[in-house]
């Protein structure tokens, strides 16, 4: 990651909240978006700051975390950004969902197409323990 990057989190529910209090405390920025008006301003009132669409953040970011439910989401997630980004954009997507292999391959192949990576990085803990830096992450991709 390059030094005063923005990192991107997409979906806002209490895993987003947990992990944008862990890149609070480590100093690093970051940008929020949630379909979910409740949801956004739970988080804009944590402080954090919170774009209006899934577009405008990527215009802002490089990298982003997915705190969304399962691979159906980071499927439709992936289909907006390569329906925008005809052309290559240098981008990572760190889906932190329930994935399903299957959906995920789909996944990676499409977003590889305009250049962008998928890093499939489920967690294991509850929102507490991501927030306390007590959670577990496995990556792959």
């Amino acid at each position: 990651m390059q030094q005063n990057q923005t990192i991107g989190i997409v979906g806002l529910g209490l895993v987003g909240q947990a992990i944008a209090k862990r890149l609070n405390l480590a100093g690093i920025s970051f940008l929020g978006f949630d379909t979910s008006n409740l949801a956004s301003d739970a988080f804009a009132k944590l402080g954090f700051e919170v774009a209006e669409n899934l577009i405008d953040l990527t215009q802002k970011t490089q990298v982003l975390i997915l705190c969304i439910f399962d691979s159906t989401d980071v499927q439709k997630i992936a289909t907006q950004l390569t329906d925008f980004f005809k052309d290559t954009k240098p981008f990572v997507l760190i889906d932190c969902s329930t994935g399903d292999a299957r959906t995920l391959i789909r996944v990676t192949q499409q977003l590889h197409k305009v250049g962008m990576q998928l890093i499939e990085a489920p967690l294991s803990g509850s929102s507490q323990q991501i927030a306390n830096g007590k959670a577990t992450m496995m990556m792959g991709g």
